[in-house]
C-alpha cells in the first residue's frame, strides 16, 4: 500500500514502475482535489541512484540462482530429475541477469519470460552481449 504522496513522489521522479501504471492503469479511486502528478524525467543524479539500488536488489537473487543450479546439479547423479530443476534455475538466473542488465542500463524492463527477446534488447544497448 502506497500514499497518494509516495506515489506523486514516484512519478515525479520518473520511476517507470509508476508511470507505467499512471500511463496504462486504471483508476480505482481518485480523491478529488488529489490527482496523480505529472511524470517528470528523472535528473542524472536520480538515474545513476535508481541504477544503482536495482543493481543491489537483483545481484544477490542473481548469485542465489547460480547456487540453487550448483546444488541442484550435485543431486542430478543421484536423482535425475534434479537436472530438470537445474535447468529452470539457469533459465531463472539468465533471466533475472538480463532484466539487471535492462533495468541499469535502461531504468526499464519489460514484463515478460523470453530470454531471446530479453536477449535482443540488452544486444542492442551492448554489442559485447551478441556472444552469450
Amino acid at each position: 500500500m502506497h500514499t497518494l504522496d509516495q506515489v506523486n513522489q514516484a512519478l515525479i521522479k520518473g520511476e517507470y514502475f509508476w508511470v507505467d501504471i499512471a500511463r496504462d492503469g486504471v483508476t480505482l479511486f481518485e480523491r478529488p482535489g488529489h490527482p496523480l502528478a505529472s511524470p517528470q524525467p528523472l535528473t542524472p543524479a536520480d538515474a545513476y541512484e535508481m541504477a544503482k539500488r536495482y543493481f543491489e536488489s537483483k545481484r544477490p537473487r542473481i548469485d542465489r540462482w547460480f547456487v540453487t543450479v550448483d546444488l541442484q546439479r550435485t543431486q542430478a547423479d543421484k536423482d535425475t530429475g534434479f537436472l530438470t530443476n537445474a535447468v529452470f534455475s539457469l533459465h531463472q538466473a539468465i533471466e533475472t541477469l538480463y532484466g539487471c542488465f535492462l533495468l541499469v542500463r535502461t531504468l526499464y524492463i519489460p514484463r515478460l519470460h523470453n530470454i531471446k527477446f530479453l536477449h535482443s534488447l540488452s544486444e542492442g544497448l551492448d554489442r559485447r552481449l551478441i556472444a552469450a
